[in-house]
C-alpha cells in the first residue's frame, strides 16, 4: 500500500509518519496494532504516540486498556482526512468494531498477502455505503472479499441482507444505482467475538446457499 506523502511543516521522525499514515487509513487503533503495520517495537510505538499526542495530532478515544487511537482535528487535516463520521467524537460501538476490523484484517494479510481493507470514501466510488461492520478488502491477487465483523448482537439474518441488498452510495460520488456484493465479492466472511454467534450464525449459512464462512475472533476487550 502506498503512504500519503506530509506535509513539511511538522517535524515528525518516520516512525511518527507511518503511525499518521495509519490512523488515516483505519481511524481508529491500538498500540499493539500499530506495532504490526509500522514495523517496530512496542515501546517505539508508544514514545510516538506519546509526541503525535502532545503535538495535538492524536487522541485517546476511550478510557480503555488497551487504548484506541485516533486522530485529531489537526491530525485529520495534516492527513487530509475527515473525521470518523464527521463528528468531533465516536461512539464505542463504532471505535470497538474498528478494533476488531484491523484484527480482522492483519489476519488475513498473514494468509492473503497485501490484503487491505478499503476506505469508506474509497467504496463511496464503487458503487457501495458500507453499514455498521460492513468491510470490504482486497489482496495482491485482486481478490475482493466482504468481511461482516459481529460484536455486538447482531442477527444472522442480516448476513444475507448485506450480501444481497442495494447500496445508495452518495451521488457525488456514485450518480447511479449502487451495486450488490453478490456480483462483486469473491470471498465473504463473517468474523464474530462471540462462539454463541458462531455457532448461530453458522446454522444460519448452512440453512442457505449463501457463500459465506464464519470465524471466531477473540475480542480485543
Amino acid at each position: 500500500m502506498s503512504h500519503r506523502q506530509l506535509p513539511r511543516r511538522h517535524a515528525l521522525n518516520r516512525s511518527q509518519e507511518r503511525a499518521l499514515q495509519t490512523l488515516a487509513r483505519v481511524q481508529f487503533v491500538t498500540a499493539a496494532q500499530l506495532t504490526v503495520w509500522c514495523g517496530i517495537s512496542l515501546r517505539a510505538v508508544c514514545t510516538s504516540l506519546e509526541a503525535l499526542y502532545e503535538m495535538n495530532l492524536v487522541d485517546m478515544g476511550a478510557d480503555t486498556k488497551p487504548q484506541i487511537w485516533l486522530l485529531t482535528h489537526a491530525g485529520a487535516a495534516l492527513m487530509q482526512v475527515p473525521m470518523p463520521s464527521g463528528r468531533r467524537h465516536s461512539s464505542w460501538s463504532v471505535m470497538q468494531n474498528a478494533v476488531h476490523r484491523n484484527v480482522a484484517e492483519i489476519q488475513l494479510a498473514k494468509v492473503f498477502p497485501g490484503f487491505h481493507f478499503l476506505t469508506r470514501h474509497q467504496l463511496y466510488k464503487k458503487g457501495f455505503n458500507p453499514s455498521h461492520g460492513e468491510y470490504a478488502g482486497v489482496d495482491e491477487e485482486g481478490t475482493t472479499w466482504l468481511v461482516l465483523i459481529d460484536d455486538y448482537m447482531m442477527e444472522s439474518r442480516v448476513i444475507e441482507k448485506h450480501w444481497t441488498r442495494i447500496h445508495r452510495p452518495p451521488r457525488k460520488y456514485w450518480p447511479d444505482i449502487g451495486r450488490q456484493w453478490q456480483n462483486i465479492a469473491n470471498k465473504y466472511t463473517v468474523y464474530t467475538t462471540s462462539t454463541e454467534h458462531q455457532q448461530r450464525h453458522v446454522d444460519f449459512v448452512n440453512s442457505t446457499t449463501l457463500p459465506v464462512d464464519v470465524h471466531y475472533l477473540k475480542p480485543v476487550w
